[in-house]
């Protein structure tokens, strides 16, 4: 699996790896390690979308909704610090069947999350806090090594609390880091379909749907070719651009519509529609029925 970078291993196994490497290695601080040597690229193309956010606060919300197609059992909340006026708790939340093997990989997520945000907001984070319901693992010097801010153990909830004017910073000089983050992606995806361009093609516009993954110039800019020249390629394997993405939307469209708690709206972002009016449409040309109703009867 490790060969394949668009492989997926369940969140409750990674937690087991983690637990039994720090075990095994006697080394209570492994996640907090581990955080050292990640960052923003671990949430794959959900990095993709931080990366068109103008603020930092914009970047967070983004990434909370669109977390979920990326990691099944995490969610991003953001809401106002109770405790602390003036500041924003960030609370990364994993649903683990075992909660005793919690520790390491909500550690590993809240290193990774403090290093990203001190990066883009170019802060150091001593008047940050967080928060975990899990008890210290490790000696107070150690968790200092890692966290710039205070700690709280034992709490209701995991949360990062940090002054609520960052989410104004605009996100102009974290271009270069997400950029990076995005060539690798692309770079894999043409290092698995080195001569076909149609998988190439479909990859970059199934995991970028919802920030322009249906634009041709974007596509052929990520894979460095000019838009004539990619519609060329495609044209001589058989395809054209525009049929991939509209089969790629009803794809993904048949399967959302299935949750009942999703709103239109969201799956209408979600598949690169500026307009929930041009998702209906495009509903009733793939179904013979608006939204609503291809739900319905998919009840029935």
């Amino acid at each position: 699996m490790l060969e394949n970078p668009e492989d997926c291993v369940a969140l409750d196994r990674v937690a087991q790896v983690l637990d039994a490497a720090a075990t095994q290695l006697a080394v209570p601080d492994f996640g907090l390690r581990l955080s050292l040597q990640q960052d923003i690229s671990v949430l794959g193309t959900v990095a993709l979308i931080a990366q068109h956010s103008a603020t930092l606060g914009e970047s967070l919300a983004n990434i909370a909704r669109h977390l979920p197609y990326h990691t099944p059992n995490a969610q991003l909340l953001l809401d106002a610090d109770s405790g602390r006026h003036g500041y924003m708790r960030i609370c990364y939340e994993l649903t683990l069947q075992d909660a005793w093997l919690r520790r390491q990989p909500v550690e590993l997520s809240y290193g990774i999350l403090q290093r990203t945000l001190q990066m883009l907001s170019g802060e150091s984070g001593t008047d940050w806090h967080v928060d975990f319901r899990h008890p210290a693992g490790c000696s107070a010097e150690c968790y200092q090594r890692y966290f710039a801010g205070s700690l709280g153990f034992g709490r209701p909830q995991d949360a990062l609390s940090i002054p609520a004017r960052l989410l104004e910073i605009p996100l102009a000089s974290a271009g270069g880091s997400l950029r990076e983050t995005a060539e690798r992606f692309v770079q894999n995806i043409v290092r698995r379909f080195p001569l076909d361009v149609t998988h190439q093609v479909e990859s970059l516009v199934e995991r970028q749907l919802a920030v322009g993954g249906g634009s041709l110039v974007r596509v052929a800019q990520q894979l460095g070719l000019h838009e004539r020249t990619l519609q060329r390629r495609l044209a001589e394997q058989g395809c054209y651009f525009e049929e991939i993405v509209d089969r790629l939307r009803r794809q993904r469209a048949s399967s959302l519509l299935l949750d009942s708690a999703l709103p239109l709206a969201e799956i209408s972002a979600a598949l690169g529609y500026s307009e929930q009016s041009s998702f209906n449409r495009s509903c009733s040309r793939w179904f013979g029925m608006p939204p609503n109703a291809y739900r319905r009867e998919a009840k029935a």
